[in-house]
């Protein structure tokens, strides 16, 4: 019950992070800091040599898991308004020059009606924050937040479960008190601990052909 409430509670909302970040630069390292977490080789303002001379990407990220290596650029843009279609022509040769597979512009508002139509038949696409992190969530799900509680979940674990020698030896030499203390905290929370470290199960043995699992971070 509790993992099925948190996990309709996650996708409901399908947020990692805050939407709405404050500046540019919070903008741009919660960008890389999702990328990081599906597995990404990801880094922020990376200036690279380019035939017209060098370029800063707000964020570079490389899926080195895939058998193309595929290569993510992304320009983070801020700002109150929609991004104009001239940002999306900077951006395109950006990606020409970078070698670039996948490419990004992440705002808050999104794309002027220009420019999301420029982009349509492209390798770039225009989106808030919000649906940035609402493409990858359910990757992020499975490949990061999953593991990261059920390994969290995995040490308090040998003090809850019905046998361990090492606990039971470890319990054997406290006092009366300390022992009804443990016992009354192991009744407290040994469900909540048992019902977090089966969220590993999942990314442990996922399902065949899940496309959760694929080695590209899409």
């Amino acid at each position: 019950m509790l993992i099925t409430s948190c996990r309709i509670l996650y996708r409901q909302q399908s947020v990692i992070d805050d939407p709405l970040p404050q500046s540019w630069k919070d903008l741009q390292d919660g960008v890389a800091r999702i990328f990081t977490n599906l597995g990404l080789i990801a880094d922020t303002e990376v200036t690279v040599e380019t035939s017209r001379g060098s370029v800063t990407l707000d964020v570079l990220a490389l899926d080195s898991a895939s058998l193309d290596n595929i290569k993510y650029v992304v320009e983070c843009k801020n700002w109150g308004s929609a991004i104009p279609q001239s940002v999306v022509h900077s951006f395109t040769t950006v990606m020409h020059e970078t070698g670039a597979n996948i490419g990004f512009i992440v705002s808050k508002v999104g794309l002027q009606s220009g420019a999301e139509q420029y982009t349509a038949n492209t390798n770039i696409s225009g989106l808030t924050y919000l649906e940035f992190q609402q493409r990858y969530f359910n990757s992020w799900w499975y490949r990061y937040f999953c593991p990261l509680v059920g390994d969290a979940a995995d040490k308090p674990l040998q003090f809850i479960e019905p046998i361990n020698s090492a606990r039971d030896r470890a319990c054997s030499d406290l006092s009366a008190e300390k022992k009804a203390e443990f016992d009354a905290l192991r009744e407290q929370n040994g469900i909540l601990v048992m019902m977090l470290s089966m969220l590993n199960i999942g990314s442990i043995a996922p399902p065949s052909g899940d496309s959760r699992f694929s080695t590209s971070a899409s």
